[in-house]
């Protein structure tokens, strides 16, 4: 069965999931939605898979970057309203870590510990980021092993990049949403330019 038993909680997020829709989305049970052949039922069951495959792809293309040991943040600008979703998965993947994901409009948060999980939105990302840095301070990390991981992370040989290959794993609106610019060749990192 592919439709979730939560089928309305993805519907909800959904960018064009109306009152009426949602209306008639619960009246029923995802095994009807899942079999029914109407027109509102079929469009029901494209929103669902929509948001379930957005949410999919954000939780695995966004690229986190650590502030300190307790902070991960990251760019997210998904089309669809799964934000709080993506940073919830996220923060029960990384417990006991304050995980930032965001854009110039708007950011969740999201912290994950033994007594359950914690969240909050925000305004902008780069508001978020700075409100964190000035509570923890100056933590630059510069051990020989920060630098190595930068070293082998700015490794690219153009020869060897295959956009083909690449562009049939991650669809180009994925890429842009979960802002991989190391893939597009933008804000590349090179060990030169870490230790001036």
């Amino acid at each position: 069965m592919n439709m979730p038993n939560n089928f309305l909680d993805y519907l909800s997020c959904h960018k064009n999931a109306t009152p009426a829709l949602m209306n008639h989305a619960r009246k029923k049970t995802s095994y009807e939605i899942e079999l029914a052949s109407t027109r509102i039922d079929a469009k029901i069951r494209a929103m669902v898979s929509s948001v379930r495959l957005e949410l999919h792809r954000m939780s695995g293309f966004v690229r986190l970057t650590p502030l300190s040991d307790v902070v991960l943040h990251g760019h997210l600008r998904p089309h669809h309203a799964v934000g709080q979703m993506v940073c919830d998965r996220l923060a029960r993947r990384y417990p006991h870590t304050i995980v930032v994901l965001g854009n110039p409009h708007v950011t969740w948060i999201s912290l994950y510990t033994d007594r359950g999980l914690f969240k909050c939105r925000g305004d902008s990302l780069q508001s978020t980021v700075r409100f964190f840095e000035e509570r923890l301070g100056d933590s630059t990390d510069t051990s020989v092993s920060s630098l190595w991981s930068v070293y082998y992370d700015s490794q690219f040989r153009p020869k060897r990049r295959n956009l083909e290959l690449f562009r049939k794993s991650i669809p180009k609106k994925a890429e842009k949403s979960a802002s991989m610019n190391v893939e597009r060749s933008h804000e590349t990192a090179t060990l030169d330019g870490f230790m001036t």
